[in-house]
C-alpha cells in the first residue's frame, strides 16, 4: 500500500468514529450515575465547608473545587490528604555543666603534718592545699586521699580528682 492510501484509510476511520460517538445512544448506567451524583453535587455546592480543624493540609486548585468534592461509597473526599506527624515536644535545655577538670595530678607531699598536692594545668605547676583557689575558677574544698574535692566556682559544681592513697 502507498502512503496516500494509508492516510485516506486513517482519516476515514477517524471521521467514522467521531460520527458514531455523536449519534450513539446513552447507556443506562451513565444515566443512573448522573441521577445519583447530581443531588449530592448540588447539596455540597450550597453549603459552605469550613477549613479542617485538625491541621490537615488540603491541596486544591480553588475554593470552588473544594466545595464540589464528592464522597462515594466511603471513599475519602480529600484525595490530597497529608498525614503530618505531630510536632516534636520541645526539650528542656540541659543545665550547664562544669568542664572536665583541667588539672593533672603529679604527686603529693606531707611536710610538718600538712598535705601538699602537686598539679599541673598545661605547663603551669600548682602546689595545692585545702582552701586554695586555682585560676579564680576552682576552689579546693577537701583533700582526703585518695580523692581531692574541688568546686567549679562559676556553677558551684563539685568535682573530684583521684590523687591516690597515702603510703
Amino acid at each position: 500500500m502507498e502512503n496516500k492510501t494509508k492516510k485516506y484509510i486513517l482519516y476515514g476511520s477517524a471521521v467514522i468514529t467521531v460520527i458514531a460517538a455523536i449519534f450513539a445512544p446513552e447507556e443506562e448506567g451513565a444515566q443512573q450515575a448522573a441521577q445519583v451524583i447530581e443531588p449530592v453535587v448540588k447539596r455540597q455546592a450550597v453549603k459552605e465547608q469550613p477549613e479542617p480543624a485538625d491541621g490537615r493540609v488540603t491541596l486544591t486548585l480553588s475554593r470552588q473545587l473544594q466545595m464540589n468534592r464528592i464522597t462515594l461509597n466511603g471513599e475519602p473526599s480529600d484525595l490530597f490528604y497529608v498525614d503530618k506527624p505531630p510536632p516534636p515536644k520541645p526539650r528542656k535545655p540541659e543545665p550547664p555543666r562544669a568542664p572536665p577538670l583541667p588539672f593533672t595530678y603529679m604527686g603529693k607531699m606531707i611536710e610538718n603534718g600538712q598535705l601538699t598536692i602537686f598539679l599541673t594545668r598545661g605547663d603551669k605547676p600548682y602546689d595545692v592545699h585545702a582552701g586554695d583557689v586555682l585560676d579564680g575558677e576552682y576552689h579546693v574544698d577537701v583533700i582526703n586521699p585518695p580523692l581531692m574535692e574541688m568546686t567549679y566556682m562559676p556553677l558551684k559544681e563539685k568535682q573530684s580528682l583521684n590523687i591516690g592513697a597515702i603510703k
